[in-house]
Parts: structure tokens; C-alpha cells; sequence
């Protein structure tokens, strides 16, 4: 999770180390009025390596092989951090920051939820983010 501001293509872009990809993947966040020119330069310089373009439905997939959560569509308001294994990302160490007294009574409680990932091998079956079953 790193950020800087870098100049590709004669553009200024902020590349932004956290995606759904993983690895040495990055996102990249531009003026819309350069978006052609990085485009083009990326694909330059990956066609030897055979870079190839892939959608949002691949994305997913990666995102949900890897275990990654999405907002809004896997969980939203209505889970807390510790309902959805995400405590890591709370430095709740630290000495104060607004939400702080909210964040350890969320951690206080018995989590109500669990994020649970499955396997599902027929070929057939195709479950969308978010599926669930109402808690019993």
C-alpha cells in the first residue's frame, strides 16, 4: 500500500500500489485527458512481453481467488472490520483518531458475521459477489 506521484508518458500520474491484481500491480490515477497517451505507451511497452488487455469480469475473478474483499458488493455498513476479517487494517493503537471509540467497542463484541470464501467446481456455477445465505 504505496503511493507516489510519477511522470510516464509526459504525464503526471499518481500510482497507487493497492488493487485487486496483487504483486507489482498498480492502479494509476490520471487526468482523463491523458488517458490515450499512457494507454498507448503502456501497450508499447508491454507487447513484447505480451501484455494483453482484461476486464472488470477477470479483475473479479482474480480479486476473489485471492481472497481480496470488495465494498459494496461483499460487505458494507451493515459489517463491522472484525465481521470481515479486515482488523489489520485498524491501528487501533493508535492514541486517538475520530471513530476511535467505536472501532473498540466493535472490537469489544462478538462478531456477528463471518467472510467465508468456497469453492464451488461445477463449471455451471457462477456465484456473483455478495451471494449469501441469511445468518441462522
Amino acid at each position: 500500500m504505496s503511493v507516489a506521484r510519477i511522470e510516464f508518458a509526459g504525464c503526471l500520474v499518481t500510482a497507487m500500489r493497492i488493487s485487486y491484481v496483487g504483486e507489482l500491480g498498480r492502479e494509476l490515477h490520471l487526468d482523463s485527458a491523458d488517458l490515450e497517451t499512457v494507454y498507448q505507451a503502456i501497450s508499447a511497452a508491454g507487447a513484447p512481453f505480451g501484455l494483453v488487455d482484461f476486464g472488470s469480469y477477470a479483475l473479479n475473478a482474480m480479486r476473489i481467488e485471492k481472497g481480496y474483499h470488495a465494498w459494496g458488493s461483499d460487505f458494507g455498513t451493515e459489517y463491522t472490520l472484525f465481521d470481515v476479517g479486515l482488523e489489520k487494517f485498524a491501528a487501533t493503537g493508535k492514541p486517538d483518531f475520530v471513530g476511535r471509540k467505536a472501532l473498540l467497542e466493535q472490537r469489544a463484541r462478538r462478531a456477528e458475521w463471518t467472510f467465508a470464501g468456497f469453492f464451488v467446481p461445477q463449471a455451471q456455477a457462477d456465484p456473483l459477489p455478495g451471494d449469501s445465505h441469511p445468518p441462522r
